[in-house]
């Protein structure tokens, strides 16, 4: 494919390859080293998100805890649980349920319950009356952990939903520390804080930072960012950002949590989150067991490189243009002389050894122009020299054939005595053959001084429609004897033009002759002559043989011949259509044609209506 190209387009293309090659190769690398610098940027940013709300989880909790152990050491709560069990009544837990309402919870606003336990697991103080002389929490986790610690110990439940102290569901959590005796230093009981999830949601949602008086938060920043935490169940234990009612019952098996739960291994990397998508995350595994997690949207994270891909596909569509313009333009100075060279070599193969190209550099380009002028000038010489050569063995070959016509005319004529019809038939032969040679001789020379520059021009007032006329007289015997149907269209407006009728005649002989000796028998020839825009326009037409497609480019060469014309007449000289062209430039026109083989060929010559101006010459054309 690319040996059909024209070397413009192939320099052309060859620079806008190696400009996408070169631009898609840094492109590739643009775009990959700003992605990993981008992951790596969103998972240090994300670590250090996931510690900060760490940091803030555990100092809530801490804070908690010390909450709880604060409680556990007032003298009057371990004075009065301890009077409570050892009368093991709660008749006197009426003050000591006021004490926590007003003295305890109203210290601290997350707190929106405290109970009192002893060892059984029987409540017996609560901040809410109706608690009191429970046992639920007998069995459970936190108590039992929570009664084996040691003083100024405390520890943290796991979220549940609550249904103490009037609430429904709430998703809550405890902290228990131990209550001891003040004398004896035993434990009498347990002193448990229920705390709601909303601060811990705060914290993770980033609406804590508001309240504090920030402005906004790194979580809220993003569309699609996220912090919560996770059991060692699996289960979602804070809010979602994105699904309603996803508390203690939304699982998740992302892998940093498989990673917290089996391991105790951090992680942070992209995976599949809860909600289908990928997701950059980062996780920080938490002393009691939980998964706490900082996600964000993969799309999210990299959509800055989705404008950057963008920005590098406009910029390289941009820089492939330039270069594309770039290089067409160094292309066309390097092919505009070689077209032109090429241009040139082929009017000089046609025969316009006059032509010649300007040297307009130095490089290699400009030494090839250089070399070719040379070569121009010298086939230049080469032709004149030739075509004097033709021209002076023209004239010296006409001589001898104008005798043998002279002396064949006297023979035919009896003037040397009666002759047989044999010997006429022979006389007749070398007649006919003889008025070829001379044709050959006139045309040879007709080309000598076409090609020499040297013949005369006459101009004079000329009735075109009258020099075709005579032409078709001059063949009728031809048309006569094939019959052929001539049919002629004048235009009767056509005025007289100042030409020269021999070339005119030249013109019309060649083209009617070659029409009549192309067609075949009772075929039909169009002649036409008409006006056209300050032109008149000469048409030959026929329904004969037609010119092959493939040899029509050459069909005004010099000597040249289609193929089928050279079957049906071997004796033609391949001169007539050249000395028609060139005749024709002379005057100032032009000639074209149209052909199909084996359907005719019309022939169109355009001549100027202004005329011609005489020339002097060596001699006319014949």
């Amino acid at each position: 494919m690319l040996k059909n190209l024209n070397i413009k387009t192939k320099i052309t293309l060859g620079f806008l390859a190696v400009a996408v090659f070169s631009i898609g190769v840094i492109s590739y690398f643009v775009y990959n080293a700003a992605k990993e610098n981008l992951r790596a940027q969103i998972f240090d940013d994300l670590v250090l998100t996931a510690n900060t709300m760490e940091g803030s989880l555990l100092n809530f909790i801490e804070r908690g805890k010390g909450r709880a152990i604060d409680f556990s050491s007032d003298g009057y709560i371990r004075d009065a649980s301890r009077d409570v069990i050892s009368k093991k009544t709660t008749a006197l837990s009426s003050g000591l349920n006021e004490h926590l309402r007003r003295n305890k919870m109203s210290l601290d606003k997350t707190i929106y319950g405290i109970m009192i336990i002893d060892l059984d697991g029987r409540v017996i103080a609560s901040t809410l009356d109706s608690e009191v002389g429970g046992t639920g929490l007998a069995s459970d986790a936190n108590f039992l952990s929570a009664k084996k610690l040691e003083k100024g110990e405390a520890s943290a439940s796991d979220i549940f939903f609550s249904n103490y102290f009037g609430e429904n569901k709430t998703p809550s959590f405890a902290i228990a520390s131990p209550l001891m005796d003040k004398i004896t230093q035993e434990r009498i009981g347990v002193i448990m804080n229920f705390i709601k999830t909303d601060e811990l949601n705060d914290i993770l949602s980033g609406r804590q930072q508001i309240k504090l008086g920030a402005r906004t938060s790194p979580i809220q920043k993003r569309k699609t960012i996220e912090t919560y935490l996770v059991n060692k169940e699996k289960t979602m234990i804070t809010e979602s950002r994105f699904l309603q009612d996803a508390i203690l019952k939304k699982t998740i098996n992302a892998e940093p949590v498989k990673k917290c739960v089996e391991k105790q291994e951090d992680f942070v990397g992209i995976y599949p989150g809860y909600r289908g998508a990928p997701v950059v995350g980062a996780s920080m595994c938490l002393p009691n067991g939980w998964t706490l997690l900082t996600e964000i949207n993969e799309n999210e994270v990299f959509e800055g490189l989705e404008k950057l891909k963008l920005n590098i596909l406009l910029l390289a569509l941009a820089v492939s243009f330039g270069v594309s313009i770039l290089g067409y333009f160094l292309a066309s100075g390097i092919s505009n002389p070689i077209k032109e060279l090429a241009l040139i070599a082929k009017k000089i193969g046609e025969g316009d050894f006059s032509q010649r190209t300007v040297v307009k550099s130095k490089d290699e380009i400009g030494r090839l122009a250089s070399s070719f002028n040379e070569m121009a000038e010298k086939l230049k010489e080469i032709d004149r020299v030739k075509s004097e050569f033709v021209s002076l063995a023209s004239h010296q070959l006409r001589t001898p054939p104008s005798a043998i016509k002279w002396f064949t005319e006297m023979l035919l004529g009896e003037k040397a005595g009666k002759m047989d019809e044999r010997q006429k038939s022979y006389l007749l032969e070398i007649a006919r053959n003889n008025k070829r040679m001379i044709e050959l001789i006139n045309q040879l020379l007709n080309v000598s001084r076409v090609e020499l520059g040297v013949f005369a021009i006459e101009s004079e007032p000329t009735d075109i429609s009258e020099v075709a006329e005579e032409t078709i007289k001059e063949l009728a015997p031809q048309i006569a004897k094939k019959e052929l149907n001539v049919v002629k269209e004048y235009d009767k407006n056509m005025p007289l033009v100042n030409t020269d009728p021999a070339l005119l005649r030249i013109t019309f002989q060649n083209l009617l002759s070659n029409a009549a000796k192309y067609v075949p028998e009772k075929g039909t020839i169009w002649l036409a002559i008409k006006k056209e825009a300050g032109n008149f326009l000469i048409r030959v037409a026929d329904n004969g043989y037609g010119i092959p497609k493939n040899q029509q480019s050459k069909i005004f060469t010099k000597l040249f011949r289609a193929d089928n014309a050279v079957e049906i007449d071997p004796d033609g000289t391949g001169l007539g259509l050249y000395i028609v062209q060139s005749v024709v430039k002379e005057m100032g026109g032009a000639i074209r044609f149209e052909s199909e083989e084996n359907k005719g060929s019309a022939f169109y010559v355009t001549l100027p209506l202004k005329g011609l101006k005489k020339r002097e010459g060596v001699k006319g054309l014949r």
